[in-house]
């Protein structure tokens, strides 16, 4: 794949350039978006190596850890990365910068290596909201080639409208308290006393704060195989659609390169690859449409809409990416930002998240409680 090259821009780098911006490299992301080995630590790769965090000896989270890395380092302005769950959102927390996961639809996909069809989009991150709502007015649009954006009727708003010093004022904030935080906890990504202090923020920025609301599927036990056939699905017809010099067309050629390359390639195994490769018909399987549909009503209905419907919410807030997941199971947009420092260093944020194309409110949030706080720091490198 390192001598792959595009025979043409992917959607959103056209439509980049077309605004006239610079376009610099492309950063380290996890292999395979987390989908080759259960034992690969987020932000490694077999040709870039391990991302590290700016800040410390800290995780760097994933998958688009190089892309967040990249912003924090002040090696680039902004950044592009993509999600399927929690690719933009962990690392943005983890960097201490702002993430910012679209409605699927918003960004077209179209010439991203895909993972899977019903959760992926692309995403800005960036050291601002600011900087993050700019990027984001302009990778938005739709695109022919991508079916996901024919319903997106955002396609040309200019998000630094929403840009408001006075944007919590009277909304309607529902705090998220009820995750199984002793997972944060032990991983160090909980910090009880920022949230907290994060929480009383909001509410002294006008916000009317609505605390410990329910939503009832958030532990429910959420099937993972709906995205092991999706990515067997998007990779082999990706693969497919390869020039012929390349080495590899297949998944089983993939693994099989890997094998063949194994003191290189397979530092940390391939048991996803291998795992999603046996998989048979995979968008035929009739347990694959049960949980597509089975996701889509717990993720929406019975979670964020039943959540935003029950407390007559603008917003919910979550504690560093708790609720990463549900959002990308609903296909719904979320905002990671940061929101001060553990005694040691490591970052802590929040995320702002609501239902599908609320991404304007969600910025006018997050933007009133970025320049309200003004937490971030720069690393010291």
């Amino acid at each position: 794949m390192e001598t792959h090259i595009s025979s043409k821009d992917s959607f959103l780098v056209t439509k980049l350039r077309e605004a006239g911006a610079i376009i610099l490299g492309k950063t380290n992301m996890t292999e395979w978006a987390n989908g080759m080995s259960s034992d690969m630590w987020a932000g490694y790769s077999a040709r870039g190596g391990q991302v590290l965090n700016p800040y410390g000896d800290f995780f760097s989270g994933g998958s688009s850890t190089g892309s967040a890395a990249a912003v924090a380092d002040n090696f680039t302005m902004v950044s592009v990365g993509t999600e399927t769950s929690g690719s933009i959102l962990s690392p943005s927390i983890q960097n201490s910068i702002v993430g910012i996961k679209p409605t699927v639809g918003l960004i077209s996909r179209a010439g991203i290596i895909p993972f899977s069809h019903s959760q992926d989009t692309a995403g800005p991150m960036a050291r601002t909201v600011t900087d993050a709502a700019i990027l984001l007015g302009i990778l938005s649009g739709k695109d022919e080639d991508d079916p996901a954006t024919w319903k997106n009727p955002y396609s040309t708003i200019d998000y630094t409208t929403c840009l408001d010093l006075n944007g919590l004022k009277n909304a309607n904030i529902g705090i998220f308290r009820k995750a199984p935080l002793t997972r944060y906890r032990d991983n160090e990504e909980y910090d009880e006393v920022l949230f907290e202090n994060a929480v009383i923020q909001i509410k002294e920025a006008g916000a009317n704060i609505i605390e410990d609301i329910d939503i009832p599927s958030f532990d429910r036990k959420w099937e993972w195989n709906k995205l092991n056939y999706e990515f067997k699905h998007s990779v082999e017809h990706y693969l497919q659609s390869l020039p012929s010099h390349l080495p590899v067309h297949s998944l089983s050629e993939l693994i099989e390169w890997n094998k063949k390359n194994a003191e290189r390639a397979l530092k940390y195994g391939q048991n996803l690859l291998e795992y999603r490769e046996q998989l048979n018909n995979p968008l035929n399987n009739s347990n694959y449409i049960l949980e597509l549909i089975t996701d889509l009503y717990h993720s929406q209905n019975n979670g964020i809409d039943y959540a935003v419907h029950t407390y007559r919410l603008d917003a919910m807030v979550f504690p560093s990416y708790v609720g990463a997941d549900i959002s990308a199971r609903a296909g719904y947009p979320s905002i990671a930002i940061p929101a001060g420092y553990k005694g040691n260093g490591r970052p802590f944020g929040i995320t702002f998240a609501g239902k599908a194309f609320s991404e304007s409110a969600l910025i006018r949030f997050a933007f009133a409680f970025e320049q309200l706080t003004a937490h971030r720091k720069q690393p010291k490198l």
